[in-house]
């Protein structure tokens, strides 16, 4: 007799996206929330504090930039987009992220579920340009994206 596996989702950093540990994300049944994609902390937001990035969870934390600061991605939001599994598919949705979540290449709609498929390209946020208004601590790390190849 074999117990069955919670659905699982592999996200696996893309050459160009912020660099974050590859993450198996196991989720949970209808009756459970959705599970959270987005910034492991955020400096206004207090009550996140408690978030810890881990490789079996939505969140995103920082890394050590090739300036040897911690930095952690501009265009991800701390409730950046939301993922969940029902009658046998994975779900992905924006949250109305300042930035978009994208699906090989296409933006969604904020609100609007969109399926997953293994193979996918799933991107949070959008490759942020350089300019005369950056500040000089901000790292071209930081810039990027997170962009991530989807296997179920």
């Amino acid at each position: 007799m074999s117990i069955p596996t919670p659905p699982m989702i592999n996200l696996k950093a893309t050459a160009d996206s912020f660099h974050f540990p590859e993450k198996f994300i196991f989720l949970q049944g209808a009756e459970y929330p959705p599970t959270i994609l987005g910034l492991q902390s955020h400096p206004t937001h207090s009550q996140l504090a408690s978030r810890r990035a881990l490789p079996t969870n939505g969140y995103f934390g920082q890394t050590v930039s090739s300036l040897r600061s911690t930095v952690s991605p501009i265009a991800l939001g701390a409730n950046h987009a939301q993922v969940w599994t029902a009658s046998d598919q994975i779900f992905i949705e924006d949250t109305d992220s300042s930035f978009g979540t994208f699906i090989n290449d296409e933006r969604l709609d904020s609100g609007t579920p969109r399926a997953l498929k293994t193979g996918d390209i799933l991107r949070l946020g959008i490759q942020l340009t350089r300019s005369s208004d950056t500040p000089e601590n901000v790292t071209d790390e930081q810039l990027r994206p997170i962009i991530a190849k989807v296997i179920l």
